[in-house]
């Protein structure tokens, strides 16, 4: 099914980008302790793991704006060759073959012509979750939307329990510390650490405790720490950070993004408080002492609310960062790692081209999940020869070109059971002869290994491709010569069958190079198509 399909090569892309990028950007954390570059690095790789796969799998998003050449040579599994081994002299030239415009005439050759399929393709077709997983995520999604709902709701909360600073005391400390701030400043009895709330008026709620047990010095850092994210607008990357992990819930990769992004959030108003401070040791001291209160508070009904700043590798990053401010930035690295990816989504784009990634889902699903029950029923009338039933699905829109996988389209099963004035119906109302699914074939493959020649000649009246070839179904020519028909072997040949074609196997399978001849069932068979000109 495509939905399930694209989400499956989505989260596969999604989480090899990651495995490319994230280790280099948690190796370049331990060597450079430059707060606003490593923030930067760390939201372009979320852009990478989130924005690039989605690119990588719409054939649209760079082939009609920016890269006219991105997908020019990319070709369907149930079309002609992809690419072709033509011999010369001793030399193997590679040659395109478009099936539109050459002639039946010229593909009846002596040149010996291949089709491969790729290899990733199948690798990713084989590694893809199941359906269960598609129906998952939308719960998941569901419940992480809850679950912030309910943050939501807790922070205002806090904003109506919050009262205004001076309501606690009157004091010299809370009116210098109120006047020297810009934004509104209220005290929180149950709050485990100062916060910032608030996007159309903003506040800084500070903890009870820290007004009687902090120095007015210690309160101006808090307060100075909290007004840089305000200056950051890190409020406001926070919730869309938190919107966007609703729906990656998933990902492991988005965690340890998450996970840096805050860390580095942190670093960086540190940093910044830093500075302009002409001795970093106070502030450096100050951290301590405001974590060492919060491990002695215990657990508060906020606690989920703040930030998770008391863990000993992130405090020893931060108050690394403070004592390091004033140090020279390193930014060879950060000029390395930048080259890194943009090599690195350059890479992704030819790979993509290479592979044919932005067309494996349609590839390997060709279904929706809303088109499931008419397809289904529609097939079972067909299999129970029911014109009758054919016809009224068909004028309540069931879908006649769609494959099942397993069964094929309605026209592949008709031609499956030889109704033959079923597949003259289904043609009358529009079946496209050139449907296909893998392991299941097309039209005229079932009517060759069936060795149907009146339906195999009515398909290539109708306009189906000799040639077409189907990952693990190879070509009718190849079918019907396993079959040992010859009679069906020289209706292909007549109207223009490859003999010399050649068709990869699936991995699965081998792989191997099949064709007519390596394929034919007996001596006999192998005669006729060398006298046809096969090798």
């Amino acid at each position: 099914m495509l939905e399930v399909s694209w989400f499956a090569f989505y989260l596969l892309v999604h989480l090899l980008l990651a495995l490319g990028v994230l280790p280099m950007l948690l190796w370049l954390g331990r060597h450079l302790l430059q707060p606003q570059w490593m923030l930067r690095l760390w939201t372009m790789s979320a852009l990478i793991v989130v924005i690039l796969p989605l690119l990588l799998l719409q054939p649209w998003a760079f082939g009609r704006q920016v890269l006219p050449w991105f997908h020019g040579g990319i070709q369907y599994f149930s079309s002609s060759p992809i690419l072709t081994h033509a011999k010369q002299g001793n030399d193997l030239a590679v040659v395109q073959i478009d099936p539109q415009i050459v002639s039946p005439e010229k593909l009846q050759s002596q040149e010996v012509k291949q089709i491969r399929w790729p290899v990733l393709s199948q690798w990713l077709y084989r590694l893809a979750p199941v359906i269960w997983l598609w129906l998952l995520v939308p719960i998941g999604v569901c419940w992480q939307l809850v679950r912030l709902l309910n943050s939501y709701f807790a922070t205002r909360r806090i904003r109506q329990q919050a009262l205004m600073v001076t309501a606690f005391s009157n004091s010299s400390v809370v009116s210098i510390l109120k006047n020297t701030c810009p934004l509104v400043l209220c005290v929180h009895p149950k709050v485990p650490s100062a916060m910032l709330l608030g996007f159309r008026q903003p506040m800084i709620v500070l903890p009870q405790s820290y007004l009687e047990q902090c120095s007015l010095d210690e309160l101006k850092l808090i307060v100075d720490h909290e007004l840089e994210h305000y200056r950051q607008q890190d409020l406001r990357v926070y919730v869309v950070q938190q919107l966007v992990g609703c729906f990656f819930w998933w990902s492991p990769a988005w965690r340890v993004i998450v996970k840096e992004l805050d860390r580095w959030r942190e670093i960086r108003c540190d940093w910044r408080v830093s500075k302009g401070l002409p001795d970093p040791v106070g502030y450096a001291q100050t951290l301590l002492d405001c974590a060492k209160r919060l491990s002695v508070a215990g657990a508060t009904p906020f606690q989920a609310l703040a930030q998770r700043w008391l863990q000993p590798s992130l405090l020893a990053l931060r108050i690394d960062a403070v004592l390091s401010c004033q140090q020279q930035p390193r930014l060879w690295h950060v000029r390395t790692m930048c080259l890194f990816l943009f090599c690195f989504c350059a890479a992704g784009f030819w790979l993509a081209q290479r592979f044919q990634l932005a067309d494996l889902p349609a590839q390997h699903a060709q279904i929706r999940l809303s088109q499931l029950a008419p397809l289904a029923s529609l097939l079972k009338a067909v299999s129970a020869n029911n014109s009758a039933e054919v016809v009224r699905l068909l004028g309540q829109g069931a879908p006649l070109n769609l494959a099942m996988p397993g069964q094929g389209s309605a026209l592949m099963v008709a031609v499956k059971h030889g109704y033959r004035d079923l597949v003259a119906l289904l043609l009358t109302h529009g079946a496209d002869v050139e449907v296909s699914s893998r392991g299941d074939g097309n039209a005229l493959i079932i009517a060759a290994s069936r060795g149907d020649l009146v339906l195999a000649k009515r398909l290539l009246d109708a306009g189906a491709n000799v040639n077409a070839a189907v990952l693990a179904d190879e070509t009718p020519l190849i079918n019907a010569s396993f079959r040992n028909d010859i009679a069906m072997v020289q209706l292909l040949l007549d109207h223009g069958a490859d003999i010399n074609l050649q068709v990869e196997t699936p991995l699965a399978d081998g792989p191997e190079m099949r064709s007519a001849l390596s394929r034919a069932a007996s001596p006999a068979m192998q005669a006729y198509l060398i006298a046809r000109g096969a090798r």
